[in-house]
């Protein structure tokens, strides 16, 4: 076990590396809000409430008490977590879900920003600055890390190109 957390740290794709750090954190952040979502709604209110209260702002000024918003937020949410962690197990294979990650990402800050936009609320402010941060991060960490691995894909075709001092011979044709 200790090998294989050395072997994390000391990898030669240390961007890759900060891309699985940065995205675990952000899975778990969506993982397990999602869950208590379903499970407490009331107590995710009540959080809310506070963050905004501490931001200096007071109750939320809408009523929170429809269920279909819930399923469907929940469900966002959710679904955010099983993309970030589908790109955690295979960035090669599926970066084009990067896109449609951030796009989701972005949607829920454009949100937040309307209903800011609408209220003057600060928790509404709040989140918006942290669904733009965290679009922001996802993108970064994510396209940093596949570059790098393209970059060592490449750079390993390489090395086994030549053997020995001698090019091995190409299988296909030169381009004309």
């Amino acid at each position: 076990m200790l090998e294989r957390v050395r072997r994390f740290w000391t990898q030669p794709t240390r961007r890759y590396r900060d891309f699985q750090l940065v995205y675990s954190a952000i899975t778990l952040n969506f993982a397990i809000p999602a869950a208590t979502y379903y499970l407490d709604p009331q107590a995710t209110i009540e959080r809310a409430e506070r963050i905004g209260r501490l931001l200096g702002g007071g109750d939320l000024p809408a009523t929170e008490d429809s269920k279909i918003w819930w399923v469907l937020g929940a469900g966002n949410v959710a679904t955010l977590a099983f993309m970030c962690a589908t790109l955690q197990r295979d960035l090669r294979r599926y970066r084009p879900v990067l896109g449609s990650l951030v796009f989701l990402k972005l949607c829920s800050a454009a949100g937040y920003a309307n209903v800011y936009r609408q209220t003057r609320h600060p928790f509404f402010a709040g989140a918006t600055g942290l669904d733009l941060a965290t679009a922001a991060a996802m993108w970064f960490f994510a396209k940093r890390a596949y570059d790098e691995l393209v970059e060592a894909d490449a750079e390993s075709a390489g090395a086994a190109a030549v053997v020995d001092g001698t090019p091995a011979r190409q299988t296909s044709p030169a381009p004309v």
